[in-house]
């Protein structure tokens, strides 16, 4: 039970009287007024506390003469009515016992004029008292209640404390009163939440991904476009920590750039970060994140920055994380086009080496050979020097047939393209090349009965298909493996796009045949990729190179176009793209 603060036999009696100037003797004058030590401090306001200390020195000043006791009341209203806090005494019944000077202008009344009138009368302007009155519960408990509330007229806050009064007996006869007024600090706070507001507003529709960390690593914001980003809403993720909010990112727990920003001194990961940059208070980088956006994952770029409050202490941290992929793959795909500019200003450079050799080379070799043919005329057959000459010539035409490859390479080829079944001469041919194979190689041949008609040179499709075959042989060795062989129709929608070709041309806007060898040999590296269609280019021995450039020449004769899909070890695919012959209307 709350200690007394006023301890009256007769609320009209001593006490009135003592407080009226005309206090009277009495038992050691302890019927007078009484308020034990232990009461100090219980107020709610150090103002109300300054009161006690008042009250506490009445009853000795009581006990000593009456015109101390006249002191000691004068003293007393003197503190009452120096309070700032407007404070009414009231008995059990709301009825106002003793108001002080902050009350009576308060609530603009002559002091006089409301004792023993209803509080809520006064107060309220009103009949009954308002539901949350604390007088009533402070009646009802015995203990000390505190509301606040606004005035409906002026629109000030008020916080209203009644505190019980309690005679010797320990009945509760009235309570203290209290009201601060705390319309400024009211203001204050709904300025402070007006602001904290606006910024929770600015953080949640940034159209960057942002949260913000507290300095225990907890998240206290979690914006819309992170929600979007990782599928986790804000109810779900404020308020956890250990490191919880990497987990929609990266399936794991593991710390983010404000983490690391937060404890730069502790030994944190940040090798799954790239172009991380430190720049005082914040922090910035590259990552991956495999779990954004539904797992279909994301190239990010965040930045972090510490908060601090006005005295500069760090009290948290903010990461701001945008997406890069569309960013990323635009760069990776301006690399690999100019990759492939590179490439075909190479392929375009040793075609004209290669052309303006094959042409000069032919004319040089045709004079040797035309020489060396009427040398044969002139020297009598019994002549030794007629084998030597012999031989030059088969050497010349070896240098003639090389010569020709060459310039099929550099597309100089002369060829007729007529409607061709491409399915009737890939069988033909491989029936000439399947006694050539090794009996460690299996031949699989994947081509329809009826199949596409091409606008090719049969040759030039056997001398591909040759080509192709012999340098999978080369490739499996002697090991055991398989080249499969295969034909099919495909639209140009279909096509996929070029990719590892010295050339990029590009499809057209018509229907294709896929001519394609697959074989389980070797296969190649990024290197070897690069330089395949290169004249005399070869994995294999010196001498050799020209199958493949030849390959390609071909197949740029016939409008074509040719991809090649190989890795180490798990051997290569070549697919032939043929433009299918112009169908004929009756």
């Amino acid at each position: 039970m709350t200690t007394p603060l006023l301890n009256r036999r007769d609320p009209n009696g001593n006490c009135e009287a003592l407080l009226q100037g005309k206090a009277r003797e009495s038992d050691n004058h302890h019927d007078l007024l009484f308020l034990p030590d232990e009461f100090k401090g219980s107020f709610a306001s150090p103002e109300a506390s300054e009161l006690t200390e008042a009250l506490l020195g009445m009853p000795r000043r009581v006990g000593e003469s009456p015109g101390v006791c006249m002191d000691a009341a004068e003293a007393w209203e003197n503190t009452f009515n120096s309070f700032p806090d407007a404070i009414l005494l009231l008995d059990r019944s709301n009825r106002i016992q003793r108001l002080n000077r902050a009350a009576a202008e308060l609530l603009e009344v002559v002091p006089e004029k409301t004792l023993g009138k209803f509080c809520y009368e006064v107060i309220h302007n009103a009949d009954s008292p308002p539901e949350w009155c604390p007088h009533l519960k402070t009646v009802a408990s015995g203990d000390p209640v505190s509301v606040e509330t606004q005035d409906s007229l002026t629109g000030c806050w008020f916080r209203v404390t009644t505190v019980p009064c309690l005679d010797k007996t320990g009945r509760l006869t009235g309570t203290v009163h209290m009201m601060r007024d705390i319309t400024e600090r009211k203001q204050s706070e709904k300025a402070l939440r007006d602001a904290h507001n606006r910024l929770d507003a600015i953080i949640e529709f940034l159209p960057d991904a942002t949260f913000v960390l507290d300095t225990t690593g907890k998240i206290i914001a979690w914006n819309k476009a992170v929600e979007k980003m990782t599928g986790v809403r804000k109810a779900e993720m404020v308020q956890r920590g250990n490191y919880e909010h990497a987990i929609p990112f990266y399936g794991a727990r593991r710390p983010m750039l404000a983490d690391l920003i937060l404890k730069p001194d502790q030994d944190l990961e940040v090798e799954n970060y790239i172009n991380l940059q430190w720049g005082g208070n914040e922090l910035c980088g590259e990552t991956y994140a495999p779990g954004a956006f539904g797992c279909r994952g994301a190239f990010l770029w965040s930045t972090a920055s510490v908060l601090r409050d006005s005295g500069g202490k760090i009290v948290g941290a903010i990461e701001s994380i945008r997406d890069i992929t569309e960013r990323k793959q635009a760069e990776e795909k301006r690399i690999a086009l100019e990759q492939h500019l590179q490439r075909a200003r190479k392929a375009e450079s040793i075609g004209r080496i290669a052309g303006g050799f094959a042409h000069t080379f032919n004319n040089l070799i045709m004079a040797v050979m035309g020489n060396l043919e009427l040398a044969l005329i002139d020297l009598p057959q019994e002549l030794k020097a007629r084998t030597k000459i012999g031989r030059a010539m088969i050497a010349s035409g070896r240098a003639a047939e090389i010569n020709r490859l060459m310039a099929t390479y550099v597309g100089q080829t002369v060829i007729e393209k007529v409607a061709l079944d491409l399915c009737g001469v890939t069988r033909e041919t491989l029936s000439l090349l399947s006694v050539t194979l090794p009996n460690s190689i299996r031949l699989v041949v994947q081509i329809p009965d009826d199949g596409p008609v091409v606008l090719a040179d049969e040759e030039s499709i056997k001398q591909i298909l040759t080509n192709l075959v012999l340098n999978a042989i080369e490739a499996i060795g002697d090991r055991v493996g398989d080249i499969v062989v295969r034909v099919r129709s495909c639209e140009a929608g279909d096509l996929p796009e070029p990719k590892d070709l010295p050339l990029d041309r590009g499809f057209k806007e018509c229907g294709y045949a896929c001519l394609s060898v697959s074989d389980t040999g070797c296969g190649m590296d990024g290197a070897a990729l690069e330089s395949l269609f290169e004249p005399f280019y070869s994995t294999k021995f010196t001498g050799r190179g020209l199958g493949l450039p030849v390959v390609h020449g071909l197949v740029r004769t016939l409008d074509g176009e040719i991809t090649v899909e190989s890795q180490t070890g798990k051997g290569s695919q070549f697919r032939m793209f043929i433009p299918l012959a112009p169908r004929v209307t009756e």
